[in-house]
């Protein structure tokens, strides 16, 4: 079970509530305006036989949407522990998230000991992968 008071959680709802419509807004904007100006800028590349400058253009948006997409399952998901109370526990430990730390990034699904414990051991991986390659 979380320690977080129903105030503290209903105004971390309100945070994602609210990021989450700014996202789904920014995406659609997004998308519209790059619409038909996307398709010229790549028409317009491609035509001139930059297909790098083309790729590069695509994968831009591409990353951009990837981005934004990824950050909303977060939200997301963040909701959905909220519905089964779930929401301020530690996926990995079980332990409570600090409040700090739902405040500063209320998607959180780790305590700051285990995000940290996955992070190094990320780095660590990347790092052992980079010298097999050399």
């Amino acid at each position: 079970m979380t320690y977080l008071n129903g105030d503290q959680i209903k105004a971390l709802e309100a945070i994602l509530q609210n990021r989450r419509s700014k996202l789904l807004q920014e995406m659609r904007a997004y998308l519209y305006r790059e619409g038909d100006h996307g398709q010229r800028r790549l028409a317009e590349a491609s035509g001139a036989g930059d297909g790098a400058a083309a790729t590069i253009l695509a994968e831009m948006d591409i990353g951009f949407l990837q981005h934004e997409t990824a950050e909303l399952r977060a939200i997301d998901a963040a909701l959905a522990r909220m519905a089964t109370a779930s929401y301020g526990t530690c996926a990995s430990c079980g332990n409570d998230i600090s409040l700090a730390r739902m405040r500063a990034q209320p998607t959180a699904h780790m305590c700051l000991a285990c995000q940290q414990h996955v992070e190094r051991h990320r780095t660590c991986d990347s790092a052992r992968a980079g010298s097999k390659m050399e």
